[in-house]
């Protein structure tokens, strides 16, 4: 996994948990967005801020074409 990778200290400590099926889910290793123009920038800063992810790689319009 990346260098420094550390398990958040709150992992299964929400009681809810305890009543949901188990789903196998060992880490999220990247998360998918689609954010309303002008958006992005604050929506990444939440990520980077409360989660604290990091951009890893990233695409935009200037390399994405749908």
């Amino acid at each position: 996994f990346l260098p420094n990778f550390q398990v958040h200290p709150l992992k299964n400590k929400d009681p809810l948990l305890e009543k949901l099926p188990d789903v196998k889910l060992d880490f999220i290793d990247h998360i998918v967005g689609n954010m309303p123009d002008n958006e992005m920038e604050n929506t990444t800063k939440w990520y980077e801020n409360t989660l604290q992810f990091h951009r890893f790689w990233s695409v935009d319009d200037s390399v994405m074409h749908t």
